[in-house]
């Protein structure tokens, strides 16, 4: 299938708020988290290969110290504003990003948009494989399931995450309404909520660093050669690139074990795994789009029983009664 004329914005929300009343983040946080920036995320965008046309915008809240911006603005100027846009705002971060990306548009009929997190990384291919995905679906979510885990002793891991966080959405321009980005659904794993859900198979494309400040991710994949890293990434954040293979055996059983363990209190990511392997078996595919559904099907399964015991919990009174709109 040929690819529609289309404009690609990549998107990285490092500190806008999605709440201009919340108070910004404190200056050690901020410093903290640009290291990971610096280290990971930016030399893997400034190395990458074989991409058409694409614009990478980092919104930063503008109620920082002098000393951020400052430090902001110096990478900037080291990697150019043809490799990053920053965007200074307290305004509500998703409202201010469809209004930029009016703004910002040349005109084309299909806007996609891919969002990737400031404390992670993306393959040397990663732009140029998900622009040769691109076909004229409204409301498609581009995904790749396979990347990679490093945590904070340099230790590298293999994981599979249907509907993660590095996603992209193909929408068409309509003329006279807002367009629509990867960021209007703020759930990632209700992507097939909005439109249908292509899941390519491809070699790790992603890596989510495991550090201290980011609490919604922890290591949940198996231990890895390193040598995946250097293959695939261009990434300055230092991590174990030379591991014995007797130490590299044992500490794949007990990532093993540690995953069998975090399944055990935590079954959701286990029938996540489930999925997850499904669809590497099939291969590339697209799975259609389901208004009620979460990435994991057991959770889809589940809604319908969630539903039916909010009436009963109405009925009987434990819950009030749905207002009328």
């Amino acid at each position: 299938m040929a690819s529609p004329d289309f404009e690609h914005f990549v998107i990285t929300r490092f500190s806008a708020v999605f709440d201009p009343s919340h108070d910004p983040v404190d200056e050690e946080w901020l410093f903290y988290r640009l290291a990971f920036f610096y280290d990971a995320l930016l030399p893997s965008m400034q190395s990458q290969q074989g991409a058409g046309p694409f614009t990478w915008l980092v919104y930063f809240d503008d109620r920082c110290s002098q000393d951020f911006r400052e430090a902001i603005e110096e990478i900037v100027e080291e990697v150019g504003p043809e490799v990053l846009v920053p965007v200074w705002t307290h305004h509500v971060f998703r409202n201010d990003l469809t209004e930029r990306l009016e703004k910002m548009s040349r005109g084309a009929e299909w806007l996609v948009t891919t969002r990737i997190d400031s404390d992670d990384a993306v393959a040397k291919d990663y732009i140029a494989a998900v622009q040769r995905e691109v076909r004229p679906v409204d409301c498609l979510t581009l995904n790749f399931p396979r990347g990679l885990q490093v945590d904070r002793t340099g230790a590298v891991y293999q994981y599979n995450e249907p509907t993660g966080p590095f996603q992209t959405l193909i929408t068409r321009r309509r003329e006279g309404q807002s367009p629509h980005h990867v960021f209007s659904n703020p759930l990632h794993v209700m992507a097939r909520s909005r439109g249908p859900l292509r899941e390519v198979k491809a070699k790790p494309m992603w890596i989510q660093i495991i550090h201290g400040t980011n609490i919604a991710n922890g290591v949940r994949g198996l231990r890895v050669h390193p040598r995946v890293v250097a293959e695939n990434f261009a990434i300055s954040l230092p991590y174990r690139a030379e591991v014995p293979a007797p130490v590299l055996i044992r500490e794949w059983a007990g990532s093993l074990v540690n995953r069998t363990a975090f399944w055990a209190k935590n079954p959701y990511y286990a029938v996540e795994w489930v999925d997850a392997t499904a669809d590497r078996l099939r291969g590339t595919h697209t799975k259609p789009h389901a208004p009620d559904s979460f990435a994991i099907p057991l959770v889809t399964a589940l809604l319908p029983v969630a539903r039916r015991a909010k009436r009963v919990a109405r009925r009987v009174g434990l819950l009030k009664p749905k207002q009328e709109s």
